[in-house]
């Protein structure tokens, strides 16, 4: 049988700039072969759902245009802290019966009333609990508006939407894709995903996704802080320039601010992540990541891994692509439009 080569196009919508990935599947494996980002029009997105599409679309066609991607299948993703995702744990039974008892279970756990949701579930696979036979089942929801929102956009933009993803799952295929060997995915890996509105926390081992949790803390919150900070000595405003928030955002820094900016900036996040990691302590016990790899826009802070390795008593990484994989420059600001790009492409992970 013959090979066919598949292009797939990931679509990230952020609050402050939106990304996107062309991955081309080849026989040799997938190569990154195109990239590209604009910033998102001010309040396009309100809580993950696109309230301005044609803003957006307008800004999304004239990329669509320079690229040559009018009508490529593109796969969207969806987060924040309206997108419900759980693991569960329901009795083995037939495959026929499993999709009845999974509604069943989502109308107990879900926290949403009175809006209608988009819900969606994968099997992980079996497991034994209390030495009886159970299946591990991984849950999410979203309002329907929010989904319905990227169906227009991409239409107006010329693309076709062929997924609406979650960014758990496409940060898996991410880094199941730069890490390579299979070795490197046997014990559970932490992957924080710091975005300008949300962090992304998610635990994951092998082709599953442990624990996934969206906080409230952003790259807005850090750079903000150091805004003000810079704003504080007039010396260095005029070294730095007007624009503070944006040179933060690219990592653009003046050394002498970082640590106190960083440290200020960052104890909430801090904070949020050891919680997380003690509610999945008592989840998965002895099955603790012994390390943590970062993406996102706020992840090209200089120093960021040190500072939360220091902090946190567990090494942190920044996501790299390695040079063989992509045709064009990476950066982990792309990591989710990535992983939602190698949707369908054989790595041990998929949203399919």
């Amino acid at each position: 049988m013959l090979f066919k080569k598949k292009k797939l196009l990931g679509l990230d919508v952020g609050s402050v700039s939106t990304k996107l990935v062309e991955v081309l599947n080849e026989k040799t494996g997938p190569l990154i072969t195109a990239a590209d980002e604009f910033r998102t029009p001010e309040q396009a997105l309100n809580e993950g759902e696109i309230v301005d599409i044609d803003s957006t679309a307008a800004f999304l066609s004239e990329t669509v245009r320079r690229h040559k991607w009018f009508g490529r299948k593109t796969v969207a993703a969806v987060g924040g802290l309206k997108v419900f995702i759980r693991q569960m744990k329901i009795p083995s039974m037939p495959q026929k019966e499993l999709f009845t008892a999974v509604d069943w279970e989502a109308k107990k756990l879900l926290p949403f009333s009175g809006e209608e949701l988009v819900k969606d579930f994968v099997l992980l696979g079996e497991d034994e609990l209390d030495g009886k036979k159970v299946l591990s089942v991984l849950l999410a929801a979203a309002p329907k508006q929010m989904v319905v929102s990227y169906h227009k956009l991409c239409r107006k933009a010329g693309l076709v939407l062929a997924a609406v993803d979650i960014i758990p799952y496409a940060l898996l295929r991410c880094f199941n894709f730069l890490s390579g060997t299979l070795e490197s995915r046997a014990a559970p890996v932490g992957l924080l995903d710091i975005g300008a509105q949300y962090t992304h926390f998610v635990i994951v081992k092998g082709n599953r996704v442990l624990f996934s949790r969206a906080i409230s803390v952003g790259g807005k919150n850090i750079t903000g802080l150091f805004s003000e900070l810079a704003a504080t000595n007039r010396e260095a405003a005029e070294r730095t320039g007007v624009n503070e928030e944006e040179k933060a955002n690219t990592g653009e820094f003046i050394p002498a601010f970082l640590d106190v900016g960083m440290r200020a900036g960052l104890e909430e996040l801090v904070k949020e992540i050891r919680r997380s990691l003690d509610y999945y302590r008592v989840q998965e016990p002895g099955n603790l990541p012994d390390r943590v790899v970062i993406s996102g826009g706020a992840s090209v802070l200089p120093g960021l891994p040190d500072f939360f390795s220091s902090e946190m008593g567990i090494e942190f990484l920044p996501m790299e692509v390695p040079p063989e994989s992509t045709a064009v420059a990476w950066n982990p600001r792309l990591a989710v439009a990535t992983g939602l790009a190698l949707r369908g492409v054989d790595l041990g992970a998929g949203w399919d």
